[in-house]
């Protein structure tokens, strides 16, 4: 780190300070891997702060009709439990998590 580049690495100096993960990229197949530290002797662009999980999640409604249907956000949730033809809910809310990269 020189004080041409000291402002690139402030972002990942302030997340390591609140705690959050810093990761860096290892290996041939450039796999980001979590480390407790910042190298300053190699590139900012090696780094980076570990994405946070989208937690997601769904249930599914049942209608007159048999249909099925599935809800996966708070507007679909009021949307199907004020529709005509709603029964009851099949589940409870289900949470998952999306694989890292996904939006």
């Amino acid at each position: 780190m020189n004080k041409e580049n000291a402002k690139d690495y402030l972002p990942l100096v302030q997340a390591l300070a609140e705690g959050k993960t810093i990761q860096r990229i290892y290996g041939r197949d450039y796999e980001w891997t979590d480390v407790g530290e910042i190298n300053f002797e190699i590139p900012v662009s090696w780094h980076r702060i570990k994405p946070e999980q989208k937690k997601q999640w769904y249930r599914v409604a049942l209608f007159k009709d048999g249909l099925t249907d599935t809800a996966d956000n708070l507007m679909h949730e009021v949307i199907f439990k004020d529709h005509k033809n709603f029964v009851r809910w099949l589940t409870d809310r289900i949470e998952y998590t999306l694989p890292e990269g996904d939006a």
